[in-house]
């Protein structure tokens, strides 16, 4: 209702151009989602050709578009795999961070990011995102590494190497 209130004060205030604009404006929002789907399919189909540089650019740019959080979420953590494979655990991190950030209950970013928190020594963080991740059904496979990275972690600061 509000909207529709604002074309017609704009209508009579500065004229049909106006009102029009406004209008467009509104499609062009509505239209946003698409863009983000497309960006996803872009940089799926770059890193199925190998193309690793161009499907991590595709992905960040998904990542800041407008859209719905759970594709940015899967658009920053396939990013941070690509990074990862890269040797750049930085950047992996913070795409990780991001993506938990996108959607909270990401099980599979939880777990990659316990396992490079508890690499890096962050313990206590590392503890509560494996716990998110089993609670949001993290694969098995990547439960087991963040642990073992955990308790790895865990034991080297125990005995101070």
């Amino acid at each position: 209702m509000k909207p529709l209130m604002i074309t017609f004060a704009l209508l009579f205030a500065f004229g049909p151009a106006t009102a029009n604009a406004c209008a467009m404006k509104r499609v062009r929002i509505k239209a946003k989602p698409v863009l983000l789907v497309k960006m996803v399919k872009d940089a799926q189909k770059a890193e199925k050709k190998g193309h690793a540089r161009n499907a991590i650019r595709q992905y960040e740019r998904a990542m800041n578009a407008r859209g719905d959080i759970k594709l940015k979420a899967k658009a920053a953590y396939s990013a941070a795999k690509l990074h990862l494979a890269a040797g750049n655990a930085e950047r992996a991190q913070s795409r990780l961070e991001k993506a938990v950030t996108f959607d909270s209950r990401h099980a599979m970013a939880h777990a990659v990011l316990a396992k490079l928190l508890a690499e890096r020594g962050e313990i206590d963080t590392a503890r509560v995102h494996l716990k998110k991740a089993q609670a949001n059904g993290a694969e098995i496979d990547a439960v087991v590494a963040a642990e073992k990275a955990i308790l790895f972690a865990t034991s080297t600061a125990f005995l101070g190497l």
